[in-house]
């Protein structure tokens, strides 16, 4: 049951580092890749970094809107000047990149809290 288990957990780690999908699309205010997304309409394509959402101001009340793949570092030396940046964010997990706030996935975590307990409960 341990191997199983220990299996099961590795697998669901290797299919998700090596298939991350993330949203491509770039738009200003009003636009589907702005906030909020119209995710039918982005672009979805494989990555071997991590997702990245970047907003910031480009000029007279616009707003733009990148989603990519980028390096793990792309939001500490995004292509632009500081003062122009509203926000940058870096996600690992597939189209996670799709909302300006990006968060933690509760449900990943509370599936590996509860096999644990039911495998220390069970097996010991």
């Amino acid at each position: 049951m341990k191997v199983l288990l220990a299996f099961l957990t590795f697998s669901l780690a290797v299919s998700s580092v090596f298939s991350l999908r993330c949203y491509f699309c770039v738009g200003t205010n009003g636009t589907s890749c702005a906030y909020p997304p119209n995710l039918p309409q982005l672009q979805q394509n494989s990555c071997n970094n991590v997702c990245t959402t970047l907003v910031y101001h480009s000029g007279n009340s616009t707003t733009t809107t990148i989603r990519g793949c980028n390096p793990n570092n792309f939001c500490r030396n995004p292509p632009m000047p500081s003062h122009q940046i509203i926000s940058c964010n870096t996600c690992n997990r597939n189209l996670c990149n799709n909302s300006n706030i990006l968060k933690g996935n509760i449900l990943s975590v509370l599936f590996i809290g509860i096999t644990l307990f039911f495998t220390k409960v069970y097996l010991f």
